[in-house]
This record gives C-alpha cells, structure tokens and sequence, in this order.
C-alpha cells in the first residue's frame, strides 16, 4: 500500500504519468493523437473480415451473422461421417449452413408438380388462423380438454397443393409428418450413407426424417424440441425466429401436462412487446438451419414452401 501510495505522490508532485514516464501534458497529447489511430485501424480490421451480408469471421473459423447466430459451410469427412453434426451440437447455438450433404439427395426434383404426381392423399391441417399449435393428444388434462385449433382431413395431393398455391379461402394449410406419410420409397430419396452425414451421434441409431409443407404466412407456433434440428428448405423461403432456452421465463411455457406442452403462451407475432426480441434467420431454398436441443423457434413460411429436417432425439425435456 505504501509503494502506491509513494506513486501517487510522486506523479503529483512531479506531474509525471507513472505509466510512460513522461509529463502529464505529453500523455494526455498523445492519448488524443494515438487513440482514434488505434481504433481506425482495429474498426478497418473487423470490417476486412466481414462478408456483403454482414457476416464476419469467428476466431473458430464460422461466419458470425449481425443478428449473433452463425454461418458456416459444411466440411463433408470421409472417415468420420459425424465430424460436422459434433461441432454443430458442440457450438449449441443455431447455424446457417451452405452446402450441405443434402444437396446429395433427390429431394431437388420435388416441387409441387412433380409431388402432384407421386404422392396419392395427405394428411393436411386446415385453420383460421395462421399461426398453427401443436395440439399433442396423449397428455393428461387436468381440466376441461380443449377443442383441436385446426382440422385434420385428407386431400388429394393435387388439390392441396392448388390450396397452397391458388387464391386463398381464408384458411391456412399446412402438412407435416415422417416422410414415409408420402408413400415415397426412402430409398428414392436418400442412402443410409447420406442419412448418417447430416445424424447426430446419439444412441446409436439414425434420424428421424420428416416433410413440412404449407402455404404462405402460415406460422408454427413459438415452441422448442428436445432433439438435434437439421432443416433444409426445397422451395420458398422461411424465416426462423429463435430464442435461447434461458427465454423460458418471459415465454410462459404450457405444463408437460397439458395439450400444448412445450409450446409457449405468446408468439412474437402476436406479442412482439411482451416476447423477447428474437435471433432472426431468413433459410434460402437449397440452404439449411441447424436448432440445438431446448431453442425456442417461431417458424414463419413467407411463401408456399417445401422443406425436410432430420431430427435426432435427445432425454430430457424442460418443463
């Protein structure tokens, strides 16, 4: 303390910085030269590292988006067929991904034409409203059971692709499920080979792959999965709004109970002062997004849209 305290005194006494031993006018001179230099010049180098879209380079070699999420190219590895899928779900935040191996798949011939063609009779959930809920039928209800948000019906494919792609009637469509619901041979679509590229090591088995198809604007309501998400999308685009699982709290979550459990009681576009603001994605056709286990998404098809994911389950699930 003494030491410190002798500085101190001296460099009021002699006014003299103890840090570059030169007057104190001198430093102060050189303080206002020196530093807009300095920051000029560190600015100048972050701008260097950044992309046309905004993006810049992370020290681990990803591209880093304005909005704090992730951009990176995929690294295909002969020897080890789960070397992207380990640092995806090490990273634990979501990713924009280019060049996937799904580019390897034949799901790229798939529009709403040729599907018209191959695929018989859907499972299609039609709603007045946009924003559609999940509505899980093997919960427990404590109370009154509620009334299913949307109709379940079967549609020739050609027909509901008409409703997706013609004039609207006021209602919403939209069909999800394995993707085996569309009576087409997995085989056709993808190998075991490529199956494992874009799985997460998990209990030693493979993924689970599923279709999402629906009309524009139609929103899946703000909720989160307990599994590894690898959303690719064929046609139209989709804008991903995502929320860390620490967003619980301002979310309001339905119990594990209940019909909507692992929904949220608000979605940003019905609540956007209430809700957190999100991390924002718009997914491009041919690109993909990773989602770790427990990330609240709100997903919004900004037109009609055809798209696959793999999930890969996880254990546990948060209340």
């Amino acid at each position: 303390m003494n030491r410190f305290v002798k500085i101190w005194y001296d460099a009021k006494r002699k006014r003299w910085c103890h840090c570059c031993n030169s007057s104190w006018t001198r430093c102060c001179v050189l303080l206002i030269v020196v530093w807009p230099l300095v920051a000029y010049y560190v600015d100048h180098a972050m701008k260097q590292q950044e992309t046309p879209d905004g993006s810049r380079e992370t020290p681990d070699g990803s591209m880093e988006t304005p909005d704090g999420s992730s951009k990176e190219i995929w690294l295909s590895d002969r020897i080890n067929p789960y070397h992207m899928t380990d640092m995806l779900s090490q990273s634990a935040r979501p990713v924009l991904l280019t060049s996937t191996p799904y580019d390897k798949w034949t799901i790229w011939d798939w529009s709403f034409d040729s599907l018209a063609a191959n695929v018989d009779l859907m499972l299609v959930k039609k709603s007045s409203h946009r924003i559609i809920k999940y509505f899980g039928t093997s919960q427990m209800m404590l109370s009154k059971p509620l009334e299913r948000p949307y109709k379940e019906m079967l549609f020739p494919a050609k027909k509901f692709f008409e409703k997706l792609t013609g004039e609207s009637d006021g209602h919403y469509y939209y069909a999800s499920g394995g993707i085996e619901l569309l009576g087409l041979k997995s085989r056709d679509v993808y190998s075991e080979d490529l199956l494992r590229e874009v799985t997460f090591r998990s209990h030693g088995s493979l993924g689970q792959v599923n279709f999402w198809i629906g009309a524009g604007n139609v929103t899946a309501h703000t909720h989160y999965d307990t599994s590894h998400n690898l959303h690719v999308v064929i046609t139209g685009r989709k804008k991903f709004l995502l929320w860390p699982p620490a967003a619980y709290v301002s979310l309001g979550l339905y119990p594990c109970l209940h019909h909507y459990y692992r929904q949220t009681r608000y979605t940003y576009t019905e609540s956007p002062t209430i809700v957190p603001t999100p991390i924002e994605i718009v997914v491009q056709p041919s690109d993909a997004i990773y989602i770790p286990p427990y990330w609240f998404h709100e997903v919004v098809t900004m037109e009609p849209s055809i798209s696959i994911n793999v999930w890969r389950y996880g254990s546990r699930v948060l209340w």
